[in-house]
């Protein structure tokens, strides 16, 4: 009695003034199940791998009246865990377990119980409160120290000393829940994230594109994106550390590099200090693969489809020399986009390459010598007026499309008949014997002889 009390005191009194970030071992799981179905982890948060030959596990039983410890010489992996479990346990406690303990031992704990784990002399986290009996066990979260299984927020990266602390460290689960055994995550461990960028839209020549920014020191060239499938889109892995990074996309070591505007759509994955704006991005605990986007913008790229327009100049009188389209889907010009007629038979064509959406547009010739007059009741068909102006509408799909040939000044082709102008049957009857009849109707609005 008087060994465990010197003891006890000793690790009292070797408490570390603080966490250690990232830098020591601590405990990354606890579970406190029905029957012997008990277990913990140890966690290494470093980069390199730690023995632990100058680590001990101390059981404080009942506030302080017995006590079993564990030493090892084993090595935990970086970022990896050490599992301790009873020889009682559930196969699958046992599965995941370093090592399987037989009674007494710092495993077989209840929920009024201490763990301590130390270095040398200086204790580095508790769970629960050493030298004290709760009763029956602490409160932790929505849960206690008995009968439920205990997870170490992803976010704590160390161990704790002081119990009102580190009880709120901690995501409570169900009585028996193993899953989360032997492994852990925390914001100490890097995780992988995927940087995919579409470049489809970038007219420069270049060879090879990088993530450049503060995950690399601003390098030009250390971690490469690759395109394997040859469709535009590069993409790439790299383990980080959780937190914050500003980055962007660059090619062939900052000959080119993206511009991304603060004041646009690109304020919503970018941050502006001191007078560079970066894509920015806040990276969790998990593996992560961030969205497709498109160069120098936040969303993705909008995949072109070819739109082929067709129009019948037979029925124009007017002289003219070239046939263009004109509209929002070239700011209106003229010029920019004129129409062939390969075969000579008076019907023009041009194919455009053009993001899906809805465009107004009309055909002209020579650079506005000549346009379409649309009338908004006639072609309400194919056009939408706005003010005064009466234009043709479309609105592209995510295909590939041949709109139909149409005369100009119409929504119908030349040797189509208008709507509501002409006679046509309405009505055929072929009876038994002679009881036969047809219907001629008139779709318009006057009488006709």
């Amino acid at each position: 009695m008087r060994k465990f009390t010197f003891l006890l005191a000793a690790l009292l009194t070797g408490f570390l003034a603080s966490a250690q970030n990232c830098g020591e071992l601590y405990f990354s799981e606890y579970i406190e199940g029905s029957s012997n179905n008990k277990g913990f982890e140890i966690y290494n948060p470093t980069g390199s791998s730690v023995s632990l030959s100058n680590y001990t596990v101390y059981l404080s039983v009942n506030g302080g009246s017995s006590t079993s410890s564990f030493t090892s010489s084993a090595t935990i992996a970086p970022y990896d865990v050490y599992v301790i479990a009873t020889n009682q346990a559930d196969s699958l406690m046992q599965y995941e377990a370093d090592t399987i303990l037989g009674y007494p031992s710092v495993s077989h704990f209840n929920g009024d119980d201490a763990l301590i784990l130390v270095k040398s002399t200086d204790t580095l986290d508790v769970i629960g409160v050493p030298g004290v009996d709760p009763g029956t066990s602490w409160t932790v979260g929505t849960g206690s120290t008995a009968n439920y299984t205990l997870v170490r927020k992803s976010t704590i990266t160390g161990g704790s000393t002081d119990w009102t602390t580190g009880a709120g460290e901690w995501d409570v689960y169900a009585q028996n829940t193993y899953s989360y055994f032997g492994s852990h995550s925390s914001a100490c461990s890097p995780v992988d994230v995927t940087f995919q960028v579409d470049m489809n839209n970038v007219s420069a020549s270049f060879t090879n594109v990088y993530v450049s920014g503060t995950l690399n020191s601003w390098s030009g060239n250390s971690n490469q994106l690759t395109d394997a499938d040859g469709d535009g889109v590069y993409d790439g892995t790299i383990s980080l550390l959780p937190g914050s990074y500003e980055y962007k996309f660059t090619y062939d070591n900052w000959t080119g590099q993206e511009s991304l505007d603060p004041n646009s759509a690109d304020s919503t994955c970018t941050l502006t200090t001191s007078g560079f704006t970066n894509r920015y991005i806040t990276i969790g605990a998990a593996d992560t693969t961030l969205p497709q986007v498109c160069w120098e913008e936040c969303a993705a790229c909008l995949n072109t489809v070819d739109v082929t327009f067709q129009v019948d100049m037979n029925n124009v009188s007017a002289s003219y020399t070239n046939v263009y389209i004109s509209g929002t889907l070239n700011g209106w010009s003229g010029n920019a986009n004129q129409m062939t007629d390969a075969d000579s038979d008076g019907v023009y064509d041009v194919t455009l390459t053009l993001n899906p959406g809805s465009y107004e547009y009309k055909f002209t010739y020579d650079n506005w010598t000549g346009q379409e007059s649309l009338d908004p009741t006639a072609d309400a068909a194919c056009t939408m007026t706005t003010g005064s102006f009466t234009n043709r509408i479309v609105a592209t799909g995510s295909a590939d499309t041949t709109l139909p040939v149409v005369c100009w000044e119409s929504c119908l082709s030349c040797n189509a008949v208008t709507p509501c102008s002409e006679l046509f049957f309405s009505e055929y009857a072929e009876g038994s014997s002679n009881h036969k009849y047809i219907e001629i109707y008139n779709p318009t609005g006057s009488a006709i002889s």
